[in-house]
C-alpha cells in the first residue's frame, strides 16, 4: 500500500508549498511485507533495456536542472506532476484524474487534468471496465488526511 502524506497545513489556492515550509504531498513508499530485499533482487533481475531505462531515468533525474522536476529514483516518493512527467517521457499524455483538491504548483504542468468526486470517479472506472474485454483490475488504498 502506498504511503501519503498530507501538507501540516492548508495553504491559500496558488500558493507555493515549498515557499511556506510545507512539504509536497508525494506518493510512494515501499510496503513492510515483502522485506525490501525482494524488490531488490526483482530489480536485478529486470531484462537489460529496462535496467538501461532504469539508469538512463535516474542520471536525468539528478541533473540539476532537472531536481524536483523529475521524482528522485531513490527519494520519498513523487508528486502528482512529477508521475504524469514521467509518462510525457514516453510521449503518453495521460489523464490526471483527481478526487480533491491539491496546491496548484503540484498539478500546474498536468495539461489534461479532471477533477472528480471519488463517486464520480468510481463511477468512470466502472463504465470503463464494463467496455473493456479483460476486466479492469483496481486497488485503492487508504490514505490519511
Amino acid at each position: 500500500m502506498a504511503n501519503h502524506s498530507a501538507p501540516a497545513k492548508s495553504l491559500p489556492s496558488g500558493s507555493s508549498a515549498q515557499s511556506a515550509g510545507v512539504m509536497p504531498i508525494r506518493f510512494g513508499g515501499t510496503p513492510a511485507i515483502p522485506a525490501p530485499e525482494v524488490f531488490e533482487r526483482a530489480r536485478r533481475n529486470h531484462p537489460p533495456w529496462y535496467q538501461i531505462l532504469e539508469e538512463a531515468y535516474k542520471r536525468l533525474a539528478q541533473l540539476p536542472e532537472n531536481r524536483g522536476v523529475y521524482a528522485d529514483p531513490e527519494g520519498q516518493g513523487a508528486t502528482p506532476e512529477q508521475i504524469w512527467r514521467v509518462f510525457t517521457l514516453f510521449g503518453v499524455e495521460t489523464y490526471c484524474v483527481l478526487t480533491r483538491k491539491m496546491p496548484d504548483d503540484q498539478i500546474k504542468d498536468i495539461s489534461r487534468l479532471e477533477h472528480r468526486s471519488p463517486e464520480q470517479l468510481v463511477e468512470m472506472l466502472r463504465k470503463l471496465q464494463s467496455v473493456l474485454e479483460t476486466p479492469l483490475l483496481l486497488r485503492i488504498g487508504d490514505f490519511q488526511e
